[in-house]
């Protein structure tokens, strides 16, 4: 099969090694190299606010979230038991899940 391929004459005067030959990197290059003493600082981190796309983006914490004023509007209790709450949770979920595949194990028809 190969013999049978037309190779150009310039590829084929070539020899195997060269295709896979790369040029040298830079020689500055060589002052990376493991046993090098050089060694590469990491950039000092902003202190004030950055503009990232045009809006301010800094490294510390974000501001703690605005807490809503109607107690209606909270999601869960906050002075509930955890522990109490995620049993809950899985239960609920438990039995959600175990109604949607009765659902989905019965024929339409039934």
């Amino acid at each position: 099969f190969l013999s049978s391929l037309k190779v150009p004459h310039a590829m084929a005067q070539a020899s195997p090694t060269s295709f896979a030959a790369f040029p040298e990197p830079p020689p500055h290059w060589r002052l990376f190299q493991p046993g090098s003493s050089l060694r590469v600082l990491p950039p000092n981190a902003p202190k004030d606010p950055c503009p990232v796309f045009g809006s301010p983006l800094s490294l510390g914490p974000p501001p703690p979230p605005a807490q809503a004023a109607d107690p209606d509007e909270q999601l869960g209790d906050a002075s509930a038991d955890l522990a109490v709450e995620l049993l809950r949770l899985h239960r609920s979920l438990l039995c959600r899940s175990t109604d949607l595949m009765r659902c989905l194990v019965k024929e339409p028809s039934e």
